[in-house]
């Protein structure tokens, strides 16, 4: 582990003129921060609007008998990707946690803001992945086999995407 991190002695905490070491929010480096950084990073890109209009634009271009990558196809790959631990009844460690909040993020704010330029197929797709989700999280919590961070991170999610199809429900009546 010393060799991936570098020197575990710590950072340097020595005073210097600028006032440094008075400035500093920790001293440790940010694993958690830093990974859900990238992470997020790369969802978002996926979400975009643009993005999203690209793909859904793409299924147009193709030849009869020539198979598209799909905007349907790109939900459910990430989808499952994401919360492949869900399939095999699997306990998520907390990178994965926080990957899979982002995504819950990012299909929350397409069903219940639906951001400007988002094409319509992008919210059924979102909304569909939610309820997906909803199935597969009740089946893992009956297990009653995951660890206490892990049921309580799907107990959350549940909680969170019933909140989300209730508030698309309000929005539309």
């Amino acid at each position: 582990v010393a060799s991936v991190l570098g020197d575990v002695r710590g950072p340097e905490r020595f005073w210097d003129f600028r006032g440094t070491v008075w400035r500093m929010t920790r001293i440790d480096y940010p694993i958690h921060g830093v990974i859900q950084a990238i992470q997020a990073s790369a969802l978002f890109r996926l979400y975009d609007p643009l993005v999203l209009q690209r793909l859904q634009d793409n299924e147009l271009r193709f030849e009869k008998g020539e198979t598209p990558f799909t905007m349907a196809e790109m939900f459910r790959n990430v989808r499952d990707a994401i919360w492949q631990e869900l399939a095999g009844r699997q306990n998520i460690n907390s990178f994965r946690r926080e990957l899979q909040r982002m995504h819950l993020y990012l299909l929350t704010q397409l069903v219940v803001k639906t951001p400007v330029m988002i094409p319509h197929d992008a919210v059924t797709l979102a909304r569909a992945g939610l309820l997906k989700l909803r199935e597969q999280i009740d089946e893992n919590l009956k297990t009653g086999s995951l660890d206490e961070y892990t049921a309580a991170h799907l107990q959350e999610t549940a909680a969170k995407i019933d909140a989300a199809l209730k508030a698309q429900i309000q929005q539309s009546l």
